[in-house]
């Protein structure tokens, strides 16, 4: 992709994956391609994160610019609001309404019954965007994942005792249920 040029947003219904939140795994490209593509012009203030997502993918004048605005807000003692993050959060809420409309047919429904993941923290938000006769399956979706990793966690201790070495990324799957995917 070239630089300055946005890859086509991800419908939610595409992020669907078993063990994966949608959410997560939509924000991550989002953030990602803005960080990429990130231009001059959108100098904005950072947080520790999207400072250090900018010094290693952005184009050099891009983060410069904002660099320099980051260290004249926080010289000035000006509030220094992440304009990453806060795009992101306005993606992230709109991405939530999309999720909660799709989850209003029965086919979504029974897929994320079965299959469905997502992480503790769009879990909370996405009962907020959801009726209140679909709240409850946000809470049988996580109830669900809660089980299953424990399984697996617990599979993957035992299999660690007897010195198999394989199973890594199931670790990282936990760490996204509890905390969300690392960089957002």
């Amino acid at each position: 992709m070239k630089s300055g040029t946005m890859a086509p947003k991800l419908a939610i219904a595409q992020a669907l994956a078993k063990g994966s939140c949608p959410v997560c795994s939509v924000l991550k490209q989002f953030v990602e391609d803005l960080v990429e593509n990130f231009r001059p012009d959108q100098a904005t203030s950072t947080c520790k994160t999207h400072t250090w997502a900018l010094a290693k993918t952005a184009p050099a004048e891009a983060v410069v610019n904002s660099f320099l605005k980051t260290i004249g807000a926080r010289v000035s003692g000006e509030p220094c609001a992440c304009g990453i993050c806060l795009l992101k959060e306005q993606e992230e809420s709109e991405r939530l309404d999309e999720l909660a409309a799709e989850m209003k047919h029965r086919r979504m429904i029974e897929w994320f019954e079965r299959h469905g993941s997502l992480c503790l923290e769009h879990a909370e938000k996405l009962r907020e965007h959801l009726p209140e006769q679909l709240q409850p399956l946000v809470g049988g979706i996580v109830a669900r994942n809660i089980t299953e990793l424990r399984e697996e966690l617990d599979s993957f201790r035992e299999l660690r005792r007897e010195g198999h070495r394989e199973g890594w990324g199931l670790l990282g799957r936990a760490a996204e249920f509890l905390a969300g995917p690392r960089g957002l």
